[in-house]
């Protein structure tokens, strides 16, 4: 294993809108010892014949399987590396120039850490500046296992993390769609510290085809992050307050509510709010009652209170 080289695995699904400029990105970076792994996941459209003129490069690896989803490519990917430290790079992402060099220097500098994560920066289909988002990803760092409980703030793109904590402790779970990446940063903080450097390190693109829009998929498959994390990971998981636990299965399922509402299915809308009101009765029912309503009472206890002797 070469200990200044860095891997990035690149599975591809119908990618060839946006291969070639996630592939340059990477190739043009400031650390010259780079090698990245492309896995066509038994894409059917034209994405190998975009892939081809880059194979010319010796730092470029190209394998092809039957598809079989992103966590399987991502594994693919693994068994041909020979870096010490890994990076991610979706087929329609791009990494900025000194992505690999920041975070390769951070992570020599800090031995304790397991990943670095950074911030990033937001486009479009055609490569647009878009308003970031204030939430994901966030400057979370050191001994965070409690934080990334509550919520995944580390992007896929934005991570590297080193070859010797998943030799240690597993790869992605293929079983795990949407998610894969949330259940290994778990895995990580259960052990390690997580390091953050607070600029951006990469262009997230946001677009019609992205995973992303799968909200309540995204959702149903991070509560069985959750499930398995306290399954695999009891010590871990029991650092989380009684409290917090609760209210994160309660904003997941408020959220699947929210976005099963937008898509017109009111039956699946109104399940998902009776879950939530199993983790967290009280909040669930405020949520129930509309804002005007709870302002309004809140006006007139405030009256109420002024007015008593």
């Amino acid at each position: 294993m070469n200990g200044s080289r860095i891997s990035i695995l690149m599975p591809v699904y119908k990618g060839e809108r946006f291969i070639a400029r996630a592939i340059e990105s990477v190739l043009a970076q400031s650390h010259s010892d780079i090698e990245l792994i492309i896995v066509n996941d038994g894409s059917p459209d034209n994405s190998a014949a975009v892939i081809r003129p880059y194979l010319a490069d010796v730092r470029v690896k190209y394998i092809e399987q039957q598809n079989a989803g992103v966590a399987s490519a991502r594994n693919t990917a693994l068994q041909h590396t020979t870096g010490a430290y890994i990076g991610l790079c979706d087929q329609d992402d791009e990494w900025l120039p000194h992505k690999a060099e920041k975070q390769i220097a951070y992570m020599q500098t800090h031995p304790e850490a397991g990943l670095v994560h950074g911030d990033v920066d937001y486009i479009d289909a055609n490569g647009q500046p878009l308003p970031h988002e204030p939430y994901f990803p966030a400057a979370v760092s050191g001994r965070c296992f409690v934080r990334m409980y509550m919520g995944n703030p580390v992007m896929a793109v934005a991570a590297v993390f080193r070859r010797s904590v998943v030799d240690t402790i597993g790869s992605f779970d293929p079983s795990i769609k949407y998610a894969d990446d949330y259940d290994l940063w778990l895995r990580i903080a259960a052990q390690h510290a997580i390091g953050y450097i607070d600029e951006p390190v990469a262009r997230y693109r946001w677009h019609a085809e992205n995973n992303s829009h799968h909200q309540v998929a995204i959702r149903e498959y991070t509560l069985r992050v959750l499930r398995k994390a306290e399954r695999k990971l009891p010590d871990a998981c029991a650092s989380v307050p009684v409290a917090d636990r609760k209210l994160r299965y309660c904003r997941l399922y408020e959220q699947m509510a929210h976005y099963a509402s937008a898509e017109s299915r009111p039956l699946a809308a109104a399940a998902y709010t009776l879950k939530a009101a199993v983790w967290d009765p009280w909040r669930a029912i405020n949520n129930m009652i509309p804002a005007s309503v709870r302002n309004r009472a809140a006006w007139y206890w405030s009256r109420f209170r002024r007015t008593r002797p």
